[in-house]
C-alpha cells in the first residue's frame, strides 16, 4: 500500500452465533490542498503555460493570449526587417 492508506479488518467471535463478527475500514488520504485565509487561489494552465494572478480564469488565459500576440507581432516585425534588408542589398 502507498503512503496515506490504511485498511483495518478486525474478526471477533461472536458467542451468540456461530458466525464471527467482521468489520473492514479503509481510509485514503487525499492530497493536501493549500489554502489561503480569506482568498482562493486557481492556477490556471493554457498551453502548458502556468500563471497565478488572483483573477479568474477568462482573465489569466486573456493575459496569455496577449503575451503570445505580443511575441508574434514582434516575430513578424523582425522578419520583415530582415527580408527587406536583404532585397536591399541585392
Amino acid at each position: 500500500m502507498s503512503e496515506g492508506m490504511t485498511k483495518t479488518i478486525t474478526i471477533k467471535p461472536n458467542n451468540d452465533s456461530s458466525s464471527p463478527e467482521i468489520s473492514i475500514e479503509q481510509t485514503i488520504a487525499l492530497p493536501p490542498q493549500p489554502t489561503e485565509t480569506g482568498t482562493t487561489t486557481s492556477i490556471t494552465e493554457i498551453l502548458g503555460v502556468k500563471i497565478d494572478t488572483g483573477l479568474s480564469w477568462y482573465w489569466e488565459g486573456s493575459i496569455i493570449i496577449l503575451a503570445l500576440a505580443l511575441i508574434y507581432v514582434g516575430k513578424k516585425a523582425i522578419d520583415n526587417r530582415l527580408f527587406r534588408q536583404r532585397k536591399s542589398v541585392k
